[in-house]
């Protein structure tokens, strides 16, 4: 499954906020990719079902930038091909998997645009 939002929010300095609810419709939790693509600084991305978050840090992503955030295998690429664990805040980083049932998943950053900046949860429900 692939959900994807685009932000129609608007602000002036300061977080932003914004978020999409993820179903697992398995009976266990699963992994996926979260997608960012920017403009966006230092998004963190918290599933607020579990209370856990992901941070990044020394992130700047353009409007052409994609980060790729691997929940199972706990990777970062950026824009597809360059892996850089050094994106991730690793000291209060809290990795999360999609439980089954419904998960909010929120993402909070810095100068992230109306229109532009996205978030996306690519996923396959997980049943044993």
């Amino acid at each position: 499954m692939n959900f994807n939002i685009a932000f129609d929010i608007s602000f002036g300095i300061g977080t932003a906020q914004a978020g999409l609810n993820v179903q697992n419709a398995g009976n266990i939790s699963t992994g996926g990719t979260v997608i960012i693509t920017g403009p966006a600084t230092n998004p963190a991305i918290t599933n607020t079902t579990t209370g856990q978050t992901i941070y990044t840090q020394n992130c700047a992503l353009a409007s052409s930038d994609t980060l790729s955030i691997d929940l199972l295998n706990k990777t970062v690429l950026l824009d597809g091909s360059t892996l850089r664990p050094d994106l991730i805040s690793a000291q209060n980083t809290s990795w999360w998997l999609l439980q089954d049932g419904y998960n909010l998943i929120q993402m909070t950053g810095l100068n992230m645009v109306a229109g532009e900046t996205q978030l996306e949860v690519d996923y396959r429900d997980a049943t044993i």
